[in-house]
């Protein structure tokens, strides 16, 4: 919601929560992509794909991370 209502600076608040703690509930990649499209819409391209590329809690990026990091990084 903090994302839609453009409210980014919350919205990577709550990814990063998400993140880095353990009982997710499985949201991992789900924060990790919406991370990133935050950090895109905030105009950080590298923090972005630095983002979509990282693995978090031991969950490595999926085909649609690597395809926008990729992306931003051509």
């Amino acid at each position: 919601v903090s994302y839609d209502l453009k409210n980014f600076d919350t919205a990577v608040q709550y990814f990063e929560l998400v993140l880095h703690e353990e009982a997710n509930g499985g949201w991992t990649a789900g924060a990790r992509y919406n991370l990133g499209r935050t950090y895109e819409a905030m105009n950080e391209p590298r923090r972005a794909a630095e983002t979509y590329q990282a693995t978090y809690l031991g969950v490595k990026p999926d085909a649609a991370c690597l395809y926008r990091a990729k992306r931003l990084n051509d």
